[in-house]
């Protein structure tokens, strides 16, 4: 496995890829002791293929941990809604130039749903075969254009 970080026009992006043809995961922190961020919404701009999912791991207004996954719709319709502690959704994304999409996650709307209230993230990981990062962070809105 290589990480190799790419500079396309005067952007620094991360490029990971499996010189083996398997799937990579990636995780942020390694721990997941830590709390990324309280901040509701996820977004990230991301080229990858149609196998790439996100999860995260969050913690919730009563203290339980959860992980939230956030799937293409191809892989959703063969999962089940939930299943433990895992919830899944669909993967929204919003495209972009060369390939490009943003990625946004609702977490504490989507949790909502299953009468979970979102307290922080601890940690989050990417799922794929080849993909690229760039412009990853929390927000506490999104406007509404990028979510349609």
């Amino acid at each position: 496995r290589r990480v190799i970080q790419v500079v396309e026009s005067t952007n620094v992006y991360l490029h990971p890829h499996s010189a083996y043809s398997t799937k990579l995961v990636l995780t942020y922190p390694q721990c997941g002791m830590v709390q990324v961020s309280e901040k509701p919404y996820f977004l990230a701009d991301v080229k990858a293929g149609s196998e790439f999912k996100l999860i995260l791991k969050v913690l919730t207004k009563d203290n339980r941990e959860v992980y939230v996954g956030y799937l293409p719709e191809t892989v959703l319709q063969t999962t089940a809604a939930s299943s433990g502690n895992y919830f899944y959704f669909p993967l929204n994304a919003v495209s972009r130039n060369n390939g490009w999409m943003q990625v946004v996650a609702d977490l504490a709307g989507d949790l909502r749903k299953h009468q979970i209230e979102y307290a922080a993230t601890t940690w989050l990981s990417f799922h794929g075969q080849e993909i690229s990062l760039d412009n990853l962070g929390f927000s506490t809105g999104v406007l509404k254009n990028l979510l349609k």
